[in-house]
Protein backbone atom coordinates (compact mmCIF):
# COMPACT_ATOMS: atom_id res chain seq x y z
CA UNK A 1 0.00 0.00 0.00
CA UNK A 2 1.37 3.41 -0.95
CA UNK A 3 2.01 6.14 1.61
CA UNK A 4 -0.71 8.28 0.01
CA UNK A 5 -3.29 5.52 0.52
CA UNK A 6 -2.30 5.13 4.18
CA UNK A 7 -2.67 8.86 4.75
CA UNK A 8 -6.15 8.86 3.13
CA UNK A 9 -7.22 5.86 5.26
CA UNK A 10 -6.10 7.54 8.50
CA UNK A 11 -7.83 10.76 7.43
CA UNK A 12 -11.07 8.95 6.64
CA UNK A 13 -11.00 7.14 10.01
CA UNK A 14 -10.42 10.41 11.91
CA UNK A 15 -13.14 12.16 9.93
CA UNK A 16 -15.53 9.31 10.65
CA UNK A 17 -14.75 9.45 14.39
CA UNK A 18 -15.28 13.21 14.42
CA UNK A 19 -18.60 12.80 12.62
CA UNK A 20 -19.78 10.10 15.06
CA UNK A 21 -18.74 12.15 18.11
CA UNK A 22 -20.44 15.25 16.74
CA UNK A 23 -23.62 13.30 16.11
CA UNK A 24 -23.58 11.89 19.67
CA UNK A 25 -23.01 15.34 21.14
CA UNK A 26 -25.89 16.78 19.10
CA UNK A 27 -28.17 13.92 20.19
CA UNK A 28 -27.34 14.48 23.88
CA UNK A 29 -27.91 18.22 23.48
CA UNK A 30 -31.35 17.67 21.93
CA UNK A 31 -32.22 15.13 24.60
CA UNK A 32 -31.27 17.53 27.39
CA UNK A 33 -33.17 20.35 25.73
CA UNK A 34 -36.27 18.15 25.46
CA UNK A 35 -36.00 17.27 29.16
CA UNK A 36 -35.77 20.98 29.92
CA UNK A 37 -38.93 21.58 27.89
CA UNK A 38 -40.84 18.93 29.80
CA UNK A 39 -39.72 20.15 33.22
CA UNK A 40 -40.09 23.90 32.73
CA UNK A 41 -43.45 25.52 32.07
CA UNK A 42 -41.71 28.54 30.55
CA UNK A 43 -40.13 26.44 27.79
CA UNK A 44 -42.76 23.71 27.45
CA UNK A 45 -43.94 23.38 23.86
CA UNK A 46 -46.97 21.24 24.85
CA UNK A 47 -47.94 23.47 27.76
CA UNK A 48 -50.96 22.14 29.73
CA UNK A 49 -54.28 23.83 29.10
CA UNK A 50 -54.97 23.99 32.85
CA UNK A 51 -52.85 25.05 35.81
CA UNK A 52 -52.58 24.82 39.61
CA UNK A 53 -54.73 22.37 41.54
CA UNK A 54 -57.88 23.18 39.61
CA UNK A 55 -58.60 22.87 35.92
CA UNK A 56 -58.55 26.56 35.02
CA UNK A 57 -58.95 27.38 31.30
CA UNK A 58 -56.11 29.34 29.73
CA UNK A 59 -58.41 32.30 29.00
CA UNK A 60 -58.89 32.68 32.76
CA UNK A 61 -55.26 32.00 33.63
CA UNK A 62 -54.33 35.59 34.50
CA UNK A 63 -57.40 36.11 36.69
CA UNK A 64 -57.42 35.69 40.44
CA UNK A 65 -58.84 32.32 41.51
CA UNK A 66 -61.09 32.44 44.61
CA UNK A 67 -59.64 30.38 47.46
CA UNK A 68 -62.69 28.08 47.74
CA UNK A 69 -62.19 26.99 44.12
CA UNK A 70 -58.69 25.68 44.81
CA UNK A 71 -60.20 22.58 46.39
CA UNK A 72 -62.72 20.01 45.19
CA UNK A 73 -66.30 21.15 45.68
CA UNK A 74 -68.46 18.64 47.56
CA UNK A 75 -72.19 19.14 48.07
CA UNK A 76 -73.71 17.04 50.86
CA UNK A 77 -77.34 16.88 51.90
CA UNK A 78 -80.82 15.68 51.09
CA UNK A 79 -82.42 16.26 47.72
CA UNK A 80 -85.49 18.43 47.20
CA UNK A 81 -88.56 16.19 47.42
CA UNK A 82 -91.49 17.05 45.17
CA UNK A 83 -95.26 16.74 45.23
CA UNK A 84 -96.04 14.26 42.49
CA UNK A 85 -99.79 14.64 42.99
CA UNK A 86 -99.69 18.21 41.69
CA UNK A 87 -98.13 17.01 38.43
CA UNK A 88 -99.98 13.74 38.11
CA UNK A 89 -100.55 14.02 34.35
CA UNK A 90 -97.14 15.41 33.45
CA UNK A 91 -94.87 12.37 33.37
CA UNK A 92 -92.51 11.17 30.69
CA UNK A 93 -93.67 7.94 29.06
CA UNK A 94 -90.24 6.53 29.88
CA UNK A 95 -89.21 5.67 33.43
CA UNK A 96 -86.51 3.88 35.43
CA UNK A 97 -87.13 0.36 36.72
CA UNK A 98 -84.74 -1.12 39.31
CA UNK A 99 -84.54 -3.94 41.81
CA UNK A 100 -84.89 -6.57 39.08
CA UNK A 101 -84.00 -10.10 40.29
CA UNK A 102 -80.86 -11.48 38.66
CA UNK A 103 -82.73 -14.37 37.01
CA UNK A 104 -85.68 -12.31 35.74
CA UNK A 105 -85.81 -11.99 31.94
CA UNK A 106 -87.48 -9.64 29.51
CA UNK A 107 -90.54 -11.85 29.04
CA UNK A 108 -91.26 -11.90 32.79
CA UNK A 109 -91.04 -8.10 32.90
CA UNK A 110 -93.45 -7.74 30.00
CA UNK A 111 -95.90 -10.08 31.72
CA UNK A 112 -95.79 -8.00 34.91
CA UNK A 113 -96.40 -4.64 33.23
CA UNK A 114 -98.68 -5.86 30.44
CA UNK A 115 -101.66 -5.11 32.69
CA UNK A 116 -100.79 -1.40 32.68
CA UNK A 117 -99.89 -1.01 28.99
CA UNK A 118 -100.19 -3.60 26.25
CA UNK A 119 -97.84 -1.62 23.97
CA UNK A 120 -94.95 -1.19 26.38
CA UNK A 121 -91.31 -1.29 25.19
CA UNK A 122 -88.46 -2.68 27.30
CA UNK A 123 -85.28 -0.59 26.95
CA UNK A 124 -82.62 -2.97 28.28
CA UNK A 125 -79.50 -2.43 26.11
CA UNK A 126 -77.23 -4.85 28.01
CA UNK A 127 -79.80 -7.65 28.14
CA UNK A 128 -79.04 -10.88 26.29
CA UNK A 129 -81.38 -13.84 26.55
CA UNK A 130 -78.53 -16.35 26.50
CA UNK A 131 -76.81 -14.73 29.51
CA UNK A 132 -78.21 -15.72 32.88
CA UNK A 133 -77.49 -12.48 34.73
CA UNK A 134 -78.03 -8.96 33.41
CA UNK A 135 -78.00 -5.48 34.94
CA UNK A 136 -80.67 -5.17 37.66
CA UNK A 137 -82.20 -2.06 36.09
CA UNK A 138 -83.63 -0.86 32.79
CA UNK A 139 -86.09 1.65 31.31
CA UNK A 140 -89.67 0.97 30.34
CA UNK A 141 -91.49 3.01 27.72
CA UNK A 142 -95.28 3.20 27.91
CA UNK A 143 -97.55 4.36 25.12
CA UNK A 144 -98.88 7.31 27.14
CA UNK A 145 -98.26 9.20 30.38
CA UNK A 146 -101.75 8.14 31.51
CA UNK A 147 -100.50 4.57 31.73
CA UNK A 148 -97.61 5.74 33.91
CA UNK A 149 -100.08 7.46 36.25
CA UNK A 150 -102.14 4.27 36.50
CA UNK A 151 -99.00 2.28 37.36
CA UNK A 152 -97.91 4.69 40.10
CA UNK A 153 -101.31 4.40 41.78
CA UNK A 154 -100.53 0.73 42.43
CA UNK A 155 -97.18 1.56 44.00
CA UNK A 156 -96.09 2.48 47.51
CA UNK A 157 -94.16 5.78 47.47
CA UNK A 158 -91.03 5.93 49.63
CA UNK A 159 -88.94 9.07 50.23
CA UNK A 160 -85.35 8.64 51.38
CA UNK A 161 -82.95 11.56 51.49
CA UNK A 162 -85.40 13.58 49.42
CA UNK A 163 -85.42 10.94 46.64
CA UNK A 164 -88.81 9.52 45.68
CA UNK A 165 -89.11 5.85 44.75
CA UNK A 166 -92.33 4.01 43.90
CA UNK A 167 -92.19 0.37 45.00
CA UNK A 168 -94.31 -2.10 43.06
CA UNK A 169 -94.96 -5.37 44.90
CA UNK A 170 -94.93 -8.44 42.63
CA UNK A 171 -94.86 -12.19 43.12
CA UNK A 172 -91.98 -13.87 41.34
CA UNK A 173 -91.32 -17.60 41.70
CA UNK A 174 -93.65 -17.71 44.70
CA UNK A 175 -91.68 -14.98 46.47
CA UNK A 176 -92.64 -11.38 47.16
CA UNK A 177 -90.41 -8.87 45.37
CA UNK A 178 -90.40 -5.08 45.18
CA UNK A 179 -89.56 -3.44 41.86
CA UNK A 180 -88.39 0.15 42.14
CA UNK A 181 -89.89 2.76 39.81
CA UNK A 182 -88.49 6.26 39.39
CA UNK A 183 -90.65 8.41 37.07
CA UNK A 184 -89.61 11.67 35.43
CA UNK A 185 -91.79 14.75 35.78
CA UNK A 186 -91.82 16.92 32.67
CA UNK A 187 -91.71 19.99 34.89
CA UNK A 188 -88.31 18.79 36.15
CA UNK A 189 -86.75 19.49 32.76
CA UNK A 190 -86.61 23.29 33.06
CA UNK A 191 -86.02 26.01 35.59
CA UNK A 192 -86.20 29.73 34.76
CA UNK A 193 -86.20 32.76 36.99
CA UNK A 194 -89.53 34.60 36.96
CA UNK A 195 -90.03 36.90 34.00
CA UNK A 196 -90.26 39.94 36.28
CA UNK A 197 -86.72 39.24 37.50
CA UNK A 198 -85.31 38.33 34.09
CA UNK A 199 -86.51 41.69 32.73
CA UNK A 200 -83.87 43.46 34.84
CA UNK A 201 -80.99 41.40 33.41
CA UNK A 202 -78.88 42.52 30.43
CA UNK A 203 -79.87 41.16 27.05
CA UNK A 204 -76.73 39.01 26.74
CA UNK A 205 -77.96 36.48 29.33
CA UNK A 206 -80.56 35.33 26.83
CA UNK A 207 -77.75 34.22 24.53
CA UNK A 208 -75.18 31.49 25.19
CA UNK A 209 -72.54 33.88 26.52
CA UNK A 210 -72.72 32.81 30.18
CA UNK A 211 -73.92 29.25 29.59
CA UNK A 212 -72.12 26.11 30.76
CA UNK A 213 -72.54 22.45 29.86
CA UNK A 214 -73.21 20.06 32.75
CA UNK A 215 -72.64 16.35 32.28
CA UNK A 216 -72.76 13.04 34.16
CA UNK A 217 -76.12 13.96 35.69
CA UNK A 218 -77.81 11.21 37.67
CA UNK A 219 -81.37 10.35 36.67
CA UNK A 220 -82.68 11.75 39.96
CA UNK A 221 -81.07 15.15 39.42
CA UNK A 222 -83.74 17.51 38.08
CA UNK A 223 -83.49 21.15 37.05
CA UNK A 224 -84.42 22.70 40.40
CA UNK A 225 -81.99 20.38 42.20
CA UNK A 226 -79.20 21.39 39.83
CA UNK A 227 -80.08 24.98 40.67
CA UNK A 228 -79.47 24.21 44.36
CA UNK A 229 -75.99 22.77 43.71
CA UNK A 230 -74.90 25.65 41.51
CA UNK A 231 -76.37 28.42 43.67
CA UNK A 232 -74.49 27.06 46.67
CA UNK A 233 -71.10 27.73 45.11
CA UNK A 234 -71.54 30.13 42.19
CA UNK A 235 -74.80 32.06 42.69
CA UNK A 236 -77.02 33.93 40.22
CA UNK A 237 -78.37 31.03 38.15
CA UNK A 238 -80.80 32.33 35.54
CA UNK A 239 -81.94 29.07 33.95
CA UNK A 240 -81.35 25.32 33.97
CA UNK A 241 -82.30 22.98 31.12
CA UNK A 242 -82.01 19.19 31.34
CA UNK A 243 -81.49 17.55 27.94
CA UNK A 244 -84.05 14.87 27.08
CA UNK A 245 -84.60 12.24 24.39
CA UNK A 246 -87.58 11.71 22.10
CA UNK A 247 -89.59 10.42 25.08
CA UNK A 248 -88.82 13.56 27.12
CA UNK A 249 -86.63 11.48 29.42
CA UNK A 250 -83.28 12.89 30.70
CA UNK A 251 -80.12 11.91 28.83
CA UNK A 252 -77.65 12.83 31.60
CA UNK A 253 -76.60 16.26 30.33
CA UNK A 254 -77.88 19.81 30.57
CA UNK A 255 -77.21 23.54 30.22
CA UNK A 256 -77.02 26.26 32.86
CA UNK A 257 -77.04 30.02 32.22
CA UNK A 258 -75.69 32.45 34.81
CA UNK A 259 -76.65 36.07 35.27
CA UNK A 260 -73.11 37.44 35.41
CA UNK A 261 -69.63 36.74 34.11
CA UNK A 262 -68.15 36.10 37.54
CA UNK A 263 -70.54 33.22 38.34
CA UNK A 264 -69.93 31.73 34.91
CA UNK A 265 -66.16 32.05 35.35
CA UNK A 266 -66.16 30.38 38.78
CA UNK A 267 -68.23 27.48 37.48
CA UNK A 268 -65.75 26.89 34.65
CA UNK A 269 -62.82 27.02 37.08
CA UNK A 270 -64.48 24.51 39.42
CA UNK A 271 -64.99 22.05 36.54
CA UNK A 272 -66.61 19.46 38.86
CA UNK A 273 -68.98 19.23 41.81
CA UNK A 274 -69.13 16.02 43.84
CA UNK A 275 -72.69 15.23 44.95
CA UNK A 276 -73.13 13.07 48.04
CA UNK A 277 -76.54 12.10 49.37
CA UNK A 278 -78.21 9.01 50.81
CA UNK A 279 -79.27 7.69 47.39
CA UNK A 280 -76.90 9.38 44.96
CA UNK A 281 -73.14 9.80 44.76
CA UNK A 282 -72.12 11.48 41.53
CA UNK A 283 -69.41 13.78 40.17
CA UNK A 284 -71.02 16.41 37.94
CA UNK A 285 -68.94 17.80 35.11
CA UNK A 286 -68.98 21.51 34.18
CA UNK A 287 -67.57 22.75 30.87
CA UNK A 288 -68.05 25.77 28.57
CA UNK A 289 -71.14 25.29 26.44
CA UNK A 290 -70.57 25.10 22.69
CA UNK A 291 -73.72 25.33 20.62
CA UNK A 292 -74.00 22.88 17.74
Amino acid sequence: MSSQSCIMQVFNEKFLNILINSTLMMFKFLQNFQDLQLSSTSFCIHQPLFYEEKTVPRVLKNSAVPSFLKHDLVWKGDFISRNFNSNISSFSRKFFLGGIPADMGKEEIINIFYHFDTDLVVDWPDYQSNIKFSLPYLRLIFSSSTCVVALLQYCDPVIEGGCETFNLKVMYKNKKKFLQIVPWLLSDTYYHKPSSILYSYPKYIHSQKNTVFVGALHGRIHAKLSLTFLLTYFGDVVSVTIDTDEHEYPTGTGRVTFGNQNSFRNAIIANFIQIQSKKVSKRIQIEPYIDG
